[in-house]
């Protein structure tokens, strides 16, 4: 066992590094605040690690919202933003659902 901060591993234990998480790189960190300004990104990884798909995964992801709110113009959040569920899994993490209306 080692110790990591307030955590306890064993030798078996799998760790991936959170860095969209660090409170040194983000202001409250665990906080859901679309307006923060962007920090460093690393959801698609960095330098000779880039994923070479993250570019149309962008464009994919503008059309996909630019259509949805053409679609649905007065879609909103259908709970307080406090109230959404965030998964725990180290590689699969993100909302447990987005509940919306319009």
């Amino acid at each position: 066992m080692i110790t990591l901060g307030p955590s306890r591993l064993s030798a078996s234990c799998s760790t991936t590094a959170g860095g969209w998480s660090t409170a040194s790189a983000f202001a409250d960190p665990e906080r859901f605040d679309i307006t923060r300004r962007a920090g460093v990104h690393l959801s698609f990884g960095q330098g000779s690690r880039y994923c070479i798909g993250a570019p149309l995964a962008r464009i994919e992801l503008r059309a996909a919202v630019s259509h949805l709110l053409a679609r649905f113009p007065a879609v909103r959040l259908a709970v307080p933003a406090g109230e959404l569920r965030i998964r725990g899994e180290q590689l699969t993490g993100g909302l447990v659902e987005l509940p919306v209306t319009w």
